[in-house]
């Protein structure tokens, strides 16, 4: 789901899209609207705005919320290395 979104993050045309990401979920709408959620919520930004904005319009009922605000904190954690972490 991520890909499809990903590959397709800066459209002008965002139905095919949401046609693709309905197919790929087939009924399985946790998935969706996780993976949809987490998507709006780390990658939303004026590139993205219509993709995003098609998003929450299409998958909107399926309570979008919780997996946007997850998306955001998981956008907003520093990075992670391994640098410091080494033996002498």
């Amino acid at each position: 789901m991520s890909a499809i979104m990903g590959r397709n993050r800066f459209t002008k045309e965002p139905g095919p899209v949401v046609a693709e990401l309905i197919e790929a979920a087939g009924e399985r709408t946790e998935i969706l609207r996780s993976a949809v959620g987490r998507w709006i919520g780390s990658r939303e930004d004026r590139y993205t705005v219509t993709l995003a904005t098609a998003l929450r319009e299409a998958f909107g009922h399926l309570g979008l919320e919780d997996a946007i605000r997850l998306g955001q904190e998981r956008a907003a954690a520093p990075v992670h290395t391994s640098q410091g972490f080494h033996r002498d």
